[in-house]
């Protein structure tokens, strides 16, 4: 594996299709992040963490979280409950921590074994302690998935009975568990969450769906996630305005298929600052 050092301050130094442009001691050099495995070394001011990465996408991914603010229209506070969903290799659990300094208290959710194998990895290289992850789904009810690649993409593919299936440890593909957040919230004892981050690609209905007992309680007091069509982007929009959240971010590109949705329960939190 080889071994860069970023400065995350640094300006746009990548290219999303021809891989990226690291800064070194070196000077640049281009990382063909397509076809290496590669460990990075984030400078961010006086606190450095150190990220391994397992594509470009996850390079791009860590610019956007840390450089451009893509999750930044909460301002982060001190002992906060964060749940993330969909933390992918761990990018918001090490930006929401250099922000904090670590005082919050984070749950980290990942379905897919190759990016939560590593998100374990990127928080104890860190020694991060104030991090709960958990590998699984989140879905409207309890269930089984598993993982299945087709022409090089990873899907999550719902199972009805596991104990129908057979030769799935042959195939490498785990039986691995679906929960509801309201399940979720109960199994690890979660009294509220101050914001909760959601990127699951498509099942982001379904998370809410989940959440019912959340939202009617408002134990979830701000919402930010990533819509991936524009009919999900207003069943989400149209679900958290029934249950008197007010929507303060709705941004959807037809271009790229993906939209923005950010929410508030502004009775929880009164008159404090947002």
């Amino acid at each position: 594996m080889e071994q860069y050092t970023f400065d995350i301050k640094a300006p746009k130094t990548f290219f999303r299709i021809l891989g990226a442009i690291a800064c070194t001691k070196y000077g640049f050099k281009v990382l063909d992040l397509f076809t290496k495995h590669v460990k990075l070394r984030l400078r961010i001011s006086d606190s450095p963490y150190y990220v391994e990465i397992l594509d470009a996408s996850n390079f791009v991914s860590i610019m956007e979280i840390f450089t451009r603010g893509a999750y930044d229209i909460f301002p982060l506070r001190e002992g906060w409950t964060i749940i993330d969903v969909g933390a992918n290799i761990g990018d918001y659990v090490l930006y929401a921590n250099y922000i904090l300094k670590e005082k919050c208290k984070i749950v980290a959710i990942e379905a897919e074994p190759n990016n939560y194998n590593l998100m374990k990895v990127n928080i104890e290289k860190n020694n991060i302690s104030n991090t709960l992850t958990l590998l699984m789904a989140i879905g409207d009810s309890r269930g089984y998935y598993r993982i299945k690649s087709e022409g090089g993409h990873s899907r999550i593919e719902v199972i009805e009975r596991p104990e129908d299936e057979v030769g799935f440890a042959l195939h490498n593909s785990p039986i691995l568990p679906i929960e509801s957040l309201d399940e979720v919230a109960r199994n690890y004892d979660i009294k509220g969450i101050d914001l909760i981050k959601i990127d699951i690609e498509g099942a982001e209905f379904k998370l809410l769906q989940g959440a019912k007992e959340l939202l009617e309680a408002k134990k979830i007091v701000r919402i930010i996630m990533e819509t991936h069509s524009e009919q999900l982007h207003s069943n989400c929009e149209n679900y958290l305005v029934s249950y008197g959240y007010k929507i303060v971010k709705s941004n959807f590109s037809d271009r790229y298929g993906t939209g923005i949705l950010a929410a508030i329960d502004t009775d929880s939190i009164g008159n404090k600052e947002r």
